[in-house]
């Protein structure tokens, strides 16, 4: 059973404590087409991949942390119809991770295998989202712009990923990775 905490007619929210920590939103309408969410038209994804310093192309996906691997991975394959795409230890964070194609994304489900950032992570923030991962035309111009910008660049949580670290972002983990297409 999975409490809904708040039904604006066109969006609901579940409750966190029934969705592994995150309180998931279900929208009917669309972000893109809905210019009093927008605040006007937004940008062509040209200028985010061309003319932003960054090189964005899109969302790459999330990540979630929990202590219970299997019983996360299965509550979102049953609830979004997610599908399995693979598993990989992540000895550089301590973590297992659990990727699932959910649409257009991958939510990839990790959790502590031991000491580490995912463990310090688990602990202090407790089962939930972790980051956001963004794809970037070209992740050497992209950690380019952040060093110029005062920011460093860390290790994500899959090996080809680099992250904001959370101290840097307002207490928020953005992830890049490269989009070679």
């Amino acid at each position: 059973r999975i409490r809904i905490i708040r039904d604006l007619d066109v969006a609901v929210y579940t409750h966190p404590a029934d969705c592994h920590g995150v309180s998931l939103e279900f929208f009917t309408e669309s972000f893109h087409e809905d210019e009093r969410l927008t605040g006007g038209p937004m940008r062509p994804s040209s200028y985010w991949r061309d003319e932003h310093p960054l090189a964005l192309t899109g969302l790459h996906g999330l990540t979630h942390v929990t202590p219970d691997l299997e019983a996360t991975a299965q509550f979102f394959c049953d609830l979004l119809d997610a599908q399995p795409m693979d598993e990989q230890e992540r000895p550089a964070i301590g973590g297992r991770a659990v990727a699932l194609q959910v649409a257009d994304m991958v939510l990839e489900v990790l959790t502590p295998t031991g000491p580490g950032r995912l463990k310090e992570h688990l602990e202090r923030h407790g089962e939930g989202l972790r980051s956001t991962v963004f794809r970037v035309h070209d992740l050497d111009k992209a950690c380019a712009h952040l060093s110029a910008h005062g920011i460093d660049p860390v290790t994500g949580t899959a090996p080809s990923a680099v992250a904001i670290p959370a101290e840097q972002n307002l207490g928020v983990i953005f992830e890049l990775v490269q989009h070679d297409g």
